[in-house]
C-alpha cells in the first residue's frame, strides 16, 4: 500500500481494533465517536453548521449527550462548552412552550382531546434532525464494514482477525454478510461465515468448561479464556457498551 493512502489510515484503526478483544467494528465506532465528540467540544463549539444541526436534533441523543459529558470531564471543562451548545436550544424550547400556552388558552371553549387530536402538538416537540454524533457513527460503521469485506483476502488481516479474542458482534456480523452479498463477494461471505461459526464454537466450548469447572468436584483451574467466555457471549449478542446496533439499517 502507498503511504498516505486512505486505506492505510483505515488500516491503522483496524489493526488496533483487531488487537483488542471482542467486536473490532464496535471498538472502532466507540473510539471514533469519542474522538469526534472530543474534537467537537474542543474546537467546534461555535461552528455555525454544527449548531444548526444540534438545533434540528434538539441537542445530542441521550447516549451521546452523556458521552459528551464524560468527555467534557477529560477536557477539564467546567461545563461552559455544553452550556454554549445548549443555550439557544433551551431558548427555542421556551418559545415553543409559550406558543403552546397562547394557542391553548386563546380558546374560550377549550377541549384537551379535540385540541391535541386536531393539532398533533406532539409533532412540534419532536426533533426534525438526527443527532450529529449518531450520523457520524453511521458513516463510520458503513465505511469500516465495507473495508472489512475489501480486506478479507489480505494475509495480515486474516491473521489478526483469526485471533480467538476477536469476534464480530451479531449485529455487525450480519451487516458484513449483507455487504458481501450486495457486492456479490461470495468468497468473502464464505470466509466470514466460516470464521464466525468457528469462533462461536470455541467460545461455547470455553463457556461450557467454565460452567463445569464451578462444580466443587472439579479440581481443574479456570483459564483466562474460559473466565472471559461469558463476556464474549454478552458482547456477541449485545455489542459493546455505548455502541448502538441499528437493525433497521441491515
Amino acid at each position: 500500500m502507498q503511504e498516505g493512502n486512505t486505506r492505510d489510515i483505515l488500516w491503522i484503526k483496524i489493526e488496533k481494533a483487531l488487537n483488542t478483544e471482542g467486536c473490532p467494528i464496535c471498538s472502532i465506532i466507540k473510539t471514533s465517536t469519542e474522538h469526534y465528540l472530543e474534537s467537537l467540544l474542543y474546537e467546534y463549539v461555535l461552528d455555525v453548521g454544527l449548531r444548526g444541526k444540534l438545533h434540528k436534533s434538539l441537542g445530542f441523543c441521550q447516549r451521546h449527550a452523556y458521552m459528551a459529558v464524560k468527555i467534557r470531564e477529560r477536557l477539564n471543562d467546567d461545563g461552559l462548552k455544553m452550556a454554549i451548545l445548549y443555550e439557544t436550544i433551551t431558548s427555542e424550547e421556551i418559545g415553543r412552550l409559550k406558543d403552546l400556552w397562547k394557542d391553548v388558552y386563546s380558546r374560550k371553549k377549550f377541549s384537551v382531546k379535540r385540541f391535541f387530536g386536531k393539532n398533533k402538538f406532539v409533532d412540534n416537540f419532536k426533533p426534525i434532525g438526527e443527532c450529529p454524533a449518531c450520523f457520524q457513527e453511521r458513516v463510520t460503521e458503513s465505511l469500516y464494514i465495507d473495508d472489512f469485506r475489501a480486506r478479507s483476502n489480505e494475509r495480515e488481516f486474516r491473521e489478526l482477525y483469526g485471533r480467538d479474542a476477536v469476534i464480530l458482534c451479531r449485529g455487525h456480523f450480519v451487516m458484513l454478510l449483507e455487504n458481501c452479498l450486495r457486492f456479490n463477494a461470495l468468497d468473502e461471505f464464505d470466509f466470514f461465515l466460516k470464521m464466525q461459526i468457528e469462533k462461536l464454537e470455541g467460545i461455547l466450548k470455553a463457556l461450557t468448561s467454565f460452567i463445569d469447572k464451578h462444580d466443587y468436584h472439579k479440581r481443574e483451574s479456570i483459564n483466562k479464556y474460559e473466565a472471559k467466555s461469558w463476556r464474549f457471549v454478552v458482547e456477541y449478542f449485545s455489542g459493546k457498551k455505548d455502541v448502538e446496533i441499528r437493525w433497521d439499517e441491515v
